[in-house]
């Protein structure tokens, strides 16, 4: 099935160096023959396979940071849509973390429509400038919100929207998030503390970045251009902490026009973002599920109510989730009800200055 959906990309590795990408990368071939077993597979779709090459150019050159063999190139997807949800299903299934670039603004739905097959919650989480909703129904005019809010709630437990900025923005938008428990981070909220950007996107199965959500001075080939938005350097900070998560499984980097690429400048803004992808893949800690013999337990008492919260530390990786506590001895944990927070959400907490994403977590209980 796969090598009817999936063209190799035309690209020499004969032309690279030893300590370059190009010349470590496996090939479809090599998955398809059973002789690697890879952690990462790269996919491109939505163009004719050559509009990728400049981007396929730009991260063969670039330095590896991989074993051989631990990351395969599966080229280009045919059948749009249908091809991407068929062929990340049958990765997911491998226990494979793919990586996938395309044009179409929708990617994150045929994402989630291949996860959906197992019936298990999904976490999502999007970096998008806008966040658009079809409030009269029309089937001609499909926007991503329009396609995800569906899957709520038996399939899509959780949304975490990041640097949507507010002049693009329906009120009645973020106010219909809110009532579902979604979260919605401003963009100049992050950009004054990214690394509060890690809890956000740990908890995620899936993570979406479109280049719409950059400025257009650092991402030219972009499908609808923008003159504020993340930085380039703050894209790539964002890519690394979503490959960080243990849980996370998938990246889908969309909204990318070729044809516009102003010198290839985003087709190496792609690779400089994937190259980030592997280096935070390469430094997960392997704590996902966790087990409560590897956590501290830190209780805090809400004045405004009688349910205590509970805050756990790893020991492994000193990093931070909050829990709604069922019982105040109780020794077992609930995946679904870990929510990850920082350092500063605990302290804040303490001293009564209760943060969103813990009142979200009150109050889907």
């Amino acid at each position: 099935m796969l090598n009817e959906l999936c063209i190799a990309p035309n690209i020499n590795s004969a032309n690279f160096l030893d300590f370059q990408y190009g010349s470590q990368i496996a090939k479809l071939e090599n998955y398809l023959n059973n002789s690697i077993k890879p952690a990462i597979a790269l996919l491109t779709e939505g163009e004719e396979e050559s509009a990728f090459l400049p981007f396929r150019k730009a991260l063969y050159s670039m330095t590896a940071n991989f074993k051989a063999g631990q990351i395969v190139d599966m080229g280009h997807v045919n059948a749009g849509a249908v091809g991407i949800t068929e062929v990340v299903d049958q990765l997911q299934k491998k226990g494979i973390f793919t990586v996938i670039i395309s044009r179409s603004e929708l990617l994150p739905h045929a994402l989630l429509r291949a996860y959906s097959t197992t019936r298990k919650p999904v976490h999502l989480s999007l970096a998008e400038s806008r966040l658009d909703y079809e409030w009269q129904r029309n089937e001609e005019k499909k926007n991503l919100l329009d396609l995800l809010i569906p899957y709520y709630p038996e399939i899509l437990t959780r949304l975490s929207c990041l640097g949507y900025q507010s002049y693009f923005v329906d009120e009645r938008v973020l106010n219909m998030l809110r009532m579902l428990h979604f979260e919605a981070h401003r963009l100049g909220v992050l950009r004054n503390n990214m690394p509060e950007v890690e809890p956000i996107v740990r908890d995620s199965d899936i993570f979406g970045l479109n280049l719409c959500s950059l400025n257009f001075t650092d991402s030219p080939g972009a499908v609808h251009v923008n003159p504020n938005g993340f930085s380039a350097a703050e894209a790539c900070q964002i890519a690394r902490y979503a490959a960080m998560s243990d849980r996370l499984s998938c990246i889908g980097l969309y909204g990318y026009a070729p044809e516009e690429d102003v010198k290839g400048l985003t087709a190496l803004l792609l690779a400089q973002m994937f190259w980030y992808i592997v280096q935070g893949y390469q430094q997960r800690k392997n704590e996902f599920p966790l087990l409560p013999e590897d956590l501290t337990r830190y209780e805090v008492h809400l004045s405004t109510g009688s349910v205590p919260v509970a805050f756990f530390k790893s020991q492994r990786s000193e990093r931070w989730w909050f829990y709604v506590a069922p019982q105040r001895n109780s020794t077992s944990l609930d995946p679904e009800g870990l929510i990850s927070c920082s350092y500063d959400d605990y302290l804040k907490t303490c001293s009564g200055d209760i943060p969103d994403r813990l009142l979200l977590a009150l109050e889907r209980e």
